[in-house]
């Protein structure tokens, strides 16, 4: 098999999440950018903004009240004079949208009057992933066990820039492998439903909600492998936790597995809001 590195722009798709309650708690995580008709989506794991959702040690009847969402992005895209800008959203009781209780997903709308902005003569947009770069079930199929994937995010220990008055933190990436094939859904602990993948690594916290992608395998042109064995690299999901036996839940370890939502809950939580959004 042969499988072609990560592209350099997946690094730069994901935000960082700064999340405020009205118990008066915070929590981060991650989130990435979806682009579909020039209408933004962003997508994270849904306990990392919905307390309601965590696990039942930890579960919290609280509500978000403001989002951060910090970000780097290309101004004037496509030109010569593109350069990468770092910016920040501030949303107010965030109105998320969530597919079903059996999965971590959540995802909300960006309205066009945001995103893209809009700065004198400068587009200003966030670098993202196309819907059509979203796993399908037939993408999912052609996923086996052992195959790499990559993942990006915001962990508690990701490297910070100070510049002036302003703290820039910088996403981290880490790779893995698919432990069970992707297409069959698997369940979490009887906690948070059914419909979700597994890889072997660890994803620390602040990782939550960032996106899992296969890697490519073959070329294209078949000049490396026969045209029908190649794959383009796809979205298949993104990180949620942890998973872990009931014996690694009470010693407190962990098994170095982390399960994740599939890419096919994450197309229909975005379909969702485009049908309630209009």
């Amino acid at each position: 098999m042969f499988y072609l590195p990560p592209k350099e722009f997946w690094y730069l798709t994901v935000a960082r999440l700064s999340v405020s309650f009205d118990d008066k708690k915070t929590g981060v995580g991650t989130g990435f950018f979806v682009l579909d008709d020039d209408q933004y989506f962003l997508v994270t794991a849904r306990h990392v903004v919905d307390p309601t959702y965590l696990s039942a040690a930890k579960k919290r009847h609280a509500k978000c009240n403001t989002l951060e969402i910090a970000f780097q992005c290309a101004v004037n895209p496509g030109t010569q004079n593109a350069n990468f800008s770092y910016q920040r959203l501030n949303v107010t009781e965030p109105d998320f949208s969530y597919v079903s209780s059996d999965v971590d997903v959540a995802v909300i709308k960006i309205p066009r009057d945001v995103l893209p902005i809009h700065r004198s003569d400068d587009l200003i947009r966030p670098c993202s992933f196309p819907l059509s770069f979203l796993a399908g079930n037939s993408d999912l199929s052609l996923r086996y066990a052992g195959e790499p994937v990559v993942f990006i995010g915001f962990p508690d220990n990701s490297p910070m820039n100070v510049v002036g008055d302003s703290e820039f933190h910088y996403p981290l990436l880490r790779q893995g492998v698919f432990a069970y094939p992707p297409i069959h859904g698997i369940d979490v602990n009887g906690e948070l439903g059914h419909d979700y993948g597994l890889i072997d690594s660890y994803a620390q916290s602040g990782f939550s909600g960032g996106p899992i992608i296969s890697l490519q395998k073959g070329w294209a042109d078949g000049s490396w492998h026969p045209k029908e064995d190649h794959r383009p690299p796809k979205v298949i999901g993104l990180v949620c936790g942890h998973y872990r036996s009931a014996q690694d839940r009470a010693d407190g370890g962990h098994a170095g597995l982390s399960f994740f939502a599939r890419s096919t809950s994450i197309r229909d939580a975005i379909e969702q809001v485009k049908n309630i959004s209009g």
